[in-house]
Order: C-alpha cells, then structure tokens, then sequence
C-alpha cells in the first residue's frame, strides 16, 4: 500500500502567502459586497446568502424550478429578490403584481424588450415576435397581431372554435384513451383554420406534428443546461466537436422551424390560387412597408405557437383539476344543466349565464400558471425602484407563481376553489388574472382568442362527460400522481391517466347529431 503524502499547510506553504491570499479572497468579496448593496446612495434588491458570489448550485439554493425557490425566499428576502450566479447576467424576480405592474406596466418604456438568447439564435426562433427586442419592427407585429386578435376581432372566430370542439368531443367520445393528442389537436386546428384556413386530420396531422415538435424546444431554450447560454463564445466551437451537442440538436430544431414558418404560408398562397378568397390579414401585411411575408409567416407563427402550447396546456390542468376535485366538477355541471337542461351543447351565447364556469376558467389560470415565471423583460438602463438599484442590462422575471400564491388574495392557494372569483352574492369579481399573459407590451396578443377556446372546452366537456380516476383490477381508484416540466420556461403536465365518459345516452347523442350536423 502507497502512503499518500499528506500536505503540511504550516510548513509547505509560507505562512506570509497564506496570509496574502486570505486577504486577497478577503477584499474581493468585501468589494462584491459593497457593489451589490451600494450604490448611487442605494442598494441591491436583497439576495439569498451566497446566491450572488459564485454558485447557484447550492443545496439551499435550489434553481429548479426557479420560480418556487423565489417564492419561499421571497418569504424571507422580500417580493424583490436579486440573483446572479457566476459568469450569468444579473436577475432580478418580481414576486407581487403591484411591482411587476410598477416596473414592466407603468415603466414599459425601459422595461419592454427581451434578453438575446444565444441557443434561441442557433436554433432560429429570432422571429418569434415574444422574443424579438423591442423596437420599429416588433410594434408592427404587435399593431398587426392586435388587430387580428383584440377582445372584438376574436369574436369572428367563435364559429371555428365551436366547429373545432365538436370535431374534439367526437375524438374524446369515440377514443378518449387519447384524450391528451385530441387536446392537443382542438388547440391546434383553431388557429390553423382561422389563420390558414386549413382543416386539420383528427390524428397524425403534418401541421400538428411539427408545433408539437418545436414546443419543447422553445420552452428550453433558455435553460441554464445549455452552456452556450452562460458562455456565447461557444456558438464559434464546432458541432463535431465533444460537448457540443446543443449544436447538434440547434440545427435539427432549425430545420423543423423553417417547415414549420414555410409550409401553411404555402398551402394559403396555393389555396388563393384555386379560390376566389379574400385572405385581409396577408394583404395587409404583404402592403407594407416591411418585409411583409417575413410578418405574416412569423407573427402568425408565434400566435400559432402560443395559442396551441397554452390552450392545451390549459385544458389538461382542467382535467387534472376535475379528477382531483370531483366536488367542483359536480356543481360546475349542475350550473350547466341548469341553462341548457341537457338537451344541447352550451355555446359562447351561454357565457353570462355560466358564472361559475367562469370563475373556474379563471381558477386554472390561477392554479396551474403555464408560464409561471414570465417571460423576461430587460432593463434597458439602469433604474431605481423602492430604494432599490436594479443595473442595466439585468433579466427582470415577473414570478407569476408566486403572485398566484399571494396569501392576502388566495387563501389555501394549492386547493383548487372557484368561489376565490365570485362574490357572496354568487357575482364574478374583478379578478381576471390578466397577469397570467405578461405585462406591458409584451402582453399575449392571442389571449382572447386563447381564453375562449379553454372557456369553451371546459363547458362542452363538462355538459357531456364526467372525468374520474383509473380503477384498478378490484374497482378501487387509482391515486392521479402527475408531474410537470420544470426545467424551461413553460411548466405543462406530462402525460397521465383519467377516464373521460359520456354523462348519459343523451349526451352520446347530442355529441354524434352534432358531429353529423358539422360534416354536412
């Protein structure tokens, strides 16, 4: 056995170099110190002990998921948290909606456009209009996308969003063991006919496939996992060098975008040729003064992207939410039967009658938030908030999860309670949880288009189905365990088992008369 040489630190090393690099770890951090809580006569949003020196490994600092680790700081620290791990950009979290709505609302100006991503570049979402940085060419998205979609012109789309979720209600009547891919499927199909005019195949459709594909990618492209994110220099290493498989898979995600931006623009320009259609939304932009194919391919792509993660992702959590709180699907269908007597499918004209499938609606958005740590704004200069010195160029996270949690507004958050959006005289309240789709500028321009979809699918499913537990071989429920993803910018459920049964006859009825009736 070889014995080890064991390092003597008193007479290996001179006492007089200890002494100096003790003093040396000593002063940097006194001066890391004094820049992050000083300065201009103020001082940095507080930090978790140790987050801003050099690691954000640490156990008590547990990054995934970010927006629950700033939540339970944020009981400690305060609603304004600060982060910087070593070689990253400083972040700063909002955790209550009057500061969000402070800094990214009424202060839009210095606090409108989005970080530059370096793995978003090499995969190519640069033209996705909820990434781009503020400026000429993104308020002409914006104008465009908001024109298209605002409260009134949404309206114009509820006859496709009726149309689409009866096409859905067969899906789930016929093979609801596949319920995730038919919901996925209704949310696709609503802005590919409404935008393109294309009418989706019930399975396996091109269109779907390829928005299913680059989902993923989009929510983890910001991932600290990809070190090019925290090292940009790497995007100049080559793809077959060891280690630089994000490169790799860049270029594959690349290719999937370009078809997936390319392919419905030209099914449209083919579809102008063989029919007389006025297509106004391609007009207008291929009008203007800017790269209008660029607009039309990449606003519409972005809604499209935004309007099928989000919707879908909305309508799961509903599920979840019925099967693990079977009380309120129960009165959530009472209140149905009670405007339609169950002889009819409920439709937008029904909405001021359906209070409490309002406050439901309302109550998903709350409970499951789907981007719930925002998408980033940066401070474009430097700014001072509530004595707080926030430096330019810092990532400012609005914590949607934590503002969903607020306990002086949500008591018992983790439960799922509708009543949270109605008053004692059973009226909806003036919470909408608007802040669910950003602030400022860079608010979702598709969600009224994306609301109406999940307010509808939510009503028609409950009118006809009930939604339950697996039974296992002895007729005993089976526990629903379901996970979500943590690791990028959106948290959706993964896939997981429930039964979804039609009501009664009349309802497998209703939903195959009006299937027909579409067909026809």
């Amino acid at each position: 056995m070889v014995n080890m040489p064991i390092l003597n630190l008193n007479h290996d090393i001179p006492p007089m170099i200890l002494w100096t690099f003790a003093c040396v770890i000593a002063l940097t951090w006194a001066l890391i110190w004094t820049r992050q809580h000083f300065k201009y006569g103020t001082r940095y949003p507080p930090s978790p002990p140790g987050y801003a020196l050099f690691t954000n490994g640490r156990k008590d600092c547990p990054v995934p998921p970010l927006w629950c680790a700033c939540l339970e700081w944020g009981k400690t620290y305060g609603n304004i948290l600060f982060l910087q791990a070593f070689f990253t950009r400083p972040i700063v979290a909002l955790n209550s909606l009057e500061d969000a709505t402070e800094l990214l609302g009424k202060r839009s100006h210095n606090y409108s456009s989005r970080p530059k991503i370096p793995m978003y570049e090499l995969m190519g979402y640069t033209f996705t209009t909820g990434v781009k940085f503020y400026g000429a060419e993104l308020r002409y998205h914006r104008r465009i996308l908001e024109r298209e979609f605002r409260h009134d012109a949404a309206l114009l789309y509820r006859p496709v969003q009726t149309e689409k979720m009866i096409d859905a209600l067969y899906e789930l009547l016929t093979t609801p063991e596949d319920f995730i891919a038919h919901i996925k499927t209704y949310a696709a199909a609503i802005i590919l006919s409404a935008m393109y005019g294309y009418d989706v195949s019930p399975k396996e459709d091109k269109f779907v496939i390829l928005s299913e594909s680059s989902d993923r990618a989009f929510s983890e492209g910001p991932s600290s996992k990809w070190t090019i994110n925290t090292f940009p220099f790497l995007r100049h290493v080559p793809s077959w060098v060891p280690g630089a498989g994000f490169k790799r898979y860049a270029s594959s995600v690349r290719s999937v975008l370009r078809e997936q931006l390319i392919a419905p623009y030209q099914f449209v320009v083919e579809s102008l040729c063989h029919t007389e259609k006025d297509y106004d939304i391609l007009q207008q932009v291929t009008a203007s003064g800017y790269n209008g194919l660029y607009v039309f391919k990449s606003g519409v792509g972005t809604v499209r992207f935004i309007t099928n993660e989000w919707t879908a992702s909305s309508i799961t959590n509903f599920l979840i939410a019925m099967v693990t709180f079977p009380e309120v699907q129960t009165r959530a269908q009472l209140e149905i039967d009670n405007v339609t007597g169950g002889t009819r499918l409920p439709d937008y004209s029904d909405l001021p009658l359906l209070p409490y499938i309002e406050a439901m609606f309302r109550e998903v958005l709350r409970w499951k938030p789907i981007v719930p740590l925002g998408l980033p704004h940066i401070c474009k200069e430097e700014d001072i908030y509530n004595e707080y010195y926030i430096p330019k160029e810092t990532l400012v996270h609005p914590n949607i999860w934590a503002m969903t949690r607020d306990p002086t507004k949500y008591i018992d958050a983790e439960n799922f309670n509708s009543d949270r959006f109605l008053n004692d005289a059973g009226k909806l309240n003036d919470d909408r949880v608007e802040y669910a789709f950003g602030f400022g500028r860079r608010i979702c321009p598709g969600q009224h288009l994306a609301s109406a979809s999940v307010w509808l699918a939510m009503a028609t499913i409950l009118s006809m189905f009930t939604i339950g537990k697996m039974k296992d071989a002895f007729g005993d429920d089976i526990p629903l365990e379901v996970k979500f993803t943590e690791n990028g910018i959106l948290s959706y459920p993964l896939p997981f088992k429930c039964t979804i049964k039609p009501r009664s006859d009349k309802a497998r009825q209703l939903i195959l008369e009006a299937y027909k009736m579409a067909r026809n």
